[in-house]
């Protein structure tokens, strides 16, 4: 009996030298139960993904399409000899539906190639009347003795391929017309469109901005100087691109403000000396975008409104029409433009 009591009284000797939790503080044995749980790891968070919007390109052979136009008309008769030139009107097709944005309709099935103005002022044109239907551009023309009668439309830059300026997602339409309403007399209507697949409101940034490079045409009647109808171009550099320094653009996407100057140079004979016409551009969004309307005024004096859109992805495109007048002076036209870079 005493032995077995002995015993009991060493194994409490033994588990008291061990520690009261029956862990060893000098690092044997069992070690200690923590009362702090091991923190669950923080979940990482899926990446919200980028939106994509799908924009269909401006110019398509192969497909039939219609837009809304914005456009520019002038009007004029001019002798046949070509020593006076008469003003008849000039105005612009605007955002204000009321005041008549007009439609261009083409058709590519079943092989007709037909354009179709949408408008009364200019005729349709049929697959008889094609000339020309490739990557860049369509070219109607029908003539006979009384009349003249032309279409041309194109992706805009499609006359400078490999500028790295091409546009995808804005095209413009030229309607020219000629008549003979009487003997020694010919009376010409031009009209110079833009159009294109208008940026969506939810794809544009709304801080930053862009520089886009313009290309424009503009036809000018002045009856107080005589003589011609005198179309102007952008303003080009010794490698006959558009030159950077006179036909630059500024979107500003947090004012929704488009600003800039634009120089053209008169289209000349080879004996004659080119005249420039300069004007700044004051534009903004419209509700938000992606429309634009606005003015024009060149440094001589002549103004007038503007009208277009931001065009594809994230408005790297835009185009509009204007119009600039002065006492005598008429002029309409349409200026597109592509951003360079990124924004800034």
């Amino acid at each position: 009996m005493k032995n077995g009591l002995a015993a009991v009284a060493l194994a409490c000797l033994a588990l008291a030298g061990c520690g009261a939790d029956g862990g060893s503080s000098s690092g044997s044995g069992v070690p200690p139960i923590s009362g702090t749980p091991t923190p669950t790891p923080t979940p990482v968070p899926t990446p919200t993904p980028t939106p994509t919007f799908d924009y269909q390109t401006a110019y398509d052979p192969a497909r039939d399409f219609s837009y809304e136009l914005f456009g520019a008309e002038i009007a004029h008769l001019k002798s046949a000899d070509g020593t006076t030139n008469t003003f008849i009107e000039s105005y612009l097709y605007d955002n204000d539906l009321v005041l008549g944005r007009r439609y261009a309709r083409y058709r590519a099935e079943a092989g007709t190639f037909s354009l179709a103005a949408g408008f009364d002022t200019y005729s349709d044109f049929s697959a008889s009347d094609l000339l020309q239907r490739d990557e860049y551009q369509l070219n109607y023309r029908r003539e006979n003795g009384m009349e003249r009668r032309h279409a041309y439309a194109f992706r805009a830059w499609q006359d400078r391929p490999g500028s790295g300026l091409d546009q995808v997602h804005t095209l413009a339409i030229f309607y020219t017309e000629e008549a003979v309403p009487r003997r020694g007399e010919r009376q010409y209507r031009h009209a110079r469109f833009i159009t294109g697949t208008p940026t969506l409101q939810e794809d544009m940034a709304t801080s930053g901005r862009l520089r886009h490079q313009a290309w424009a045409a503009m036809d000018v009647v002045d009856t107080a100087l005589g003589n011609r109808m005198v179309t102007y171009r952008e303003r080009r550099d010794s490698d006959d691109i558009n030159d950077a320094e006179f036909s630059t653009l500024v979107f500003d996407f947090e004012s929704g403000t488009l600003t800039g100057t634009i120089t053209m140079q008169s289209q000349v004979l080879a004996d004659e000396t080119p005249t420039d016409i300069t004007f700044d551009v004051d534009a903004k969004l419209v509700d938000g975008g992606p429309m634009l309307e606005g003015t024009v005024r060149s440094t001589d004096g002549r103004g007038g409104p503007i009208a277009g859109s931001l065009n594809g992805p994230q408005g790297r495109e835009l185009g509009f029409a204007f119009t600039l007048r002065k006492g005598e002076s008429h002029a309409t036209g349409v200026l597109a433009a592509r951003a360079v870079g990124k924004r800034y």
